[in-house]
């Protein structure tokens, strides 16, 4: 990449194709101590020079103290945190140093000289190396979209796995790098973008839809520029608050959903899971008021969820209909509402007969 430096560019902003569904993006920014004043002193602090690196949420961020949205030049100076520093070991610290921004800078020096260490001139220097955690602080991230948060190894030790995650712990599959501090104060590095970022399924409402041939029987459809991966179906039993939620969007259905069969406490009527080239699948005869979800994964994992419609049994019968009417939420509220009614009952008439035992005793 082109040198970053004060006198040039100081920052790249890397957004990957799925911007649209993470809302989030990353930054690579050049820090130096030397860029330290006495008005702005945050960076003299700083170990040394080097690249910051940084992930971006623009909706969480430039909120003021009144909760309304700021100036962009206020950053995330309030509300919540809408800009997350990666760093090494677990996250937090490095040997027991806290400072997030002086120990979160990569690079290594392209002068062999190490001037902190007069006895060991030809020892290369890195940013943020120390006697006892040995980083390799010229690179950053990792190429594995399977190394989530969770699978990653952490820990203050050189053998730390980094990645470039999203704030949901997914690897973006972004690294970083031969990042090299020049001696003109520059940095360069390379940057490497996962293969299949652009291999994101997109839904568009025109992109899915149920259809009703003649003997009766329902086939869902789709479309989508990815041809490998997988297709997952999942009809649940509709109620009708149900069917608002997923109208507009707020049903919440996530993959594991599909995956797992299950969706809090609504009844699943079917699922499937084809291979996300055919295009369709044959859904069975449903009898009762129904949602038809589809998930579309791809082969690195991006995936699209989206509502397709709903099934309408043309002859519900009276416990079809009052189920569909009568959300379970609903249910639970009036079963504990008869129940406090019940109760109050009771207490109202024990109440009265104790009243009317001390009449009697005067």
């Amino acid at each position: 990449y082109p040198s970053l430096s004060g006198k040039g560019a100081s920052a790249v902003k890397i957004v990957l194709s799925d911007y649209l569904t993470t809302g989030e993006y990353f930054m690579a920014e050049v820090r130096s101590k030397d860029n330290a004043t006495e008005d702005i002193p945050f960076d003299g602090s700083l170990s040394g020079n080097g690249l910051i690196i940084y992930r971006v949420n623009q909706e969480a961020g430039y909120i003021d103290s009144s909760g309304n949205l700021g100036s962009v030049d206020l950053g995330n100076m309030y509300g919540e945190d809408s800009v997350y520093v990666y760093r090494v070991g677990n996250g937090k610290s490095v040997n027991g140093a806290t400072n997030l921004v002086s120990y979160s800078l990569f690079g290594k020096y392209d002068n062999p000289d190490n001037p902190d260490k007069p006895d060991k001139p030809d020892e290369t220097r890195y940013v943020l190396t120390t006697e006892l955690c040995l980083y390799d602080m010229a690179s950053f991230g990792n190429s594995d979209l399977t190394k989530t948060e969770e699978k990653l190894v952490s820990g203050s030790n050189v053998k730390s796995e980094t990645a470039v995650l999203y704030s949901n712990g997914k690897n973006s599959g972004i690294v970083f790098s031969q990042i090299t501090i020049n001696k003109d104060g520059s940095v360069t590095f390379d940057v490497q973008l996962p293969e299949t970022q652009g291999n994101m399924p997109v839904l568009n409402p025109n992109d899915v839809y149920v259809s009703r041939y003649i003997d009766g029987t329902d086939r869902l459809y789709w479309q989508s520029d990815v041809k490998t991966g997988n297709a997952y179906v999942m009809v649940i039993k509709a109620t009708k608050r149900m069917k608002k939620l997923a109208e507009e969007g707020q049903s919440n259905v996530t993959l594991e959903n599909f995956i797992s069969g299950q969706f809090h406490y609504y009844d699943v009527l079917y699922r499937a899971k084809v291979p996300l080239a055919e295009k369709y699948v044959e859904l069975p005869e449903i009898t009762e008021n129904a949602l038809v979800f589809i998930a579309l994964q791809s082969k690195n994992g991006n995936c699209a969820v989206r509502y397709v419609g709903s099934i309408n049994n043309l002859n519900p019968t009276f416990s079809q209909y009052l189920a569909y009417e009568i959300d379970y939420v609903y249910m639970i509220i009036a079963a504990i509402v008869v129940v406090l009614i019940i109760i109050v009952v009771i207490l109202a008439n024990n109440y009265r007969k104790n009243r009317q035992k001390r009449r009697r005793r005067r």
